[in-house]
């Protein structure tokens, strides 16, 4: 479910932009106040059939959702585990991070102007005892059932600015920036 993502703020309301391949627009995430919301856009409903909405959730700083997308400093203690992190629907799961090495990103702005930046390349491991269904929200199974999650790390400011995972075999990529 993850993939490409840009980012537009509306006030409370926080709206991405969700890319597959870097290329097709495939969903529009919307996080405001309580709920999450899941639109698919064009190619997007061959993949997920209609909105999807969650409410009535905690989305606060501490929640690792918000902490993965709001572009806000994250400390990282590399290797160690972090306990009960929550996600969506009450559900909290142990997050740790593995540094595997510094590289250089190139980042596009506005009028297309490039920006290299270096980045800090992190492995994310989740554990989670919940069990992940498929009555389990989508973002969470996304989130928790990911073979494989990277986060690049701004080396100057500490901000995620990419990430990457692989669900249901497919590689997608958020950029935060």
């Amino acid at each position: 479910m993850f993939v490409l993502l840009h980012s537009a703020v509306f006030g409370s309301k926080k709206e991405y932009h969700i890319y597959a391949y870097d290329a097709l627009k495939v969903f529009t995430l919307t996080i405001e106040e309580k709920k999450i919301m899941i639109k698919p856009v064009g190619a997007g409903s061959f993949l997920l059939k209609e909105n999807t909405e969650y409410k009535n959730q905690s989305l606060g700083n501490e929640n690792l959702i918000i902490q993965l997308l709001s572009n806000n400093k994250i400390d990282i203690v590399d290797g160690a585990w972090v306990r009960e992190v929550p996600v969506l629907d009450s559900v909290v799961v142990d997050v740790r991070f593995l540094f595997a090495e510094e590289e250089e990103l190139v980042q596009y702005g506005k009028g297309d102007k490039q920006k290299t930046i270096l980045a800090l390349l992190y492995r994310m491991d989740i554990k989670s005892d919940n069990v992940v269904s498929k009555e389990t929200n989508l973002i969470n199974r996304a989130l928790i059932d990911s073979s494989l999650r990277k986060v690049w790390v701004e080396k100057d400011t500490g901000s995620i600015i990419k990430l990457s995972f692989i669900y249901n075999r497919i590689t997608y990529i958020i950029n935060t920036k």
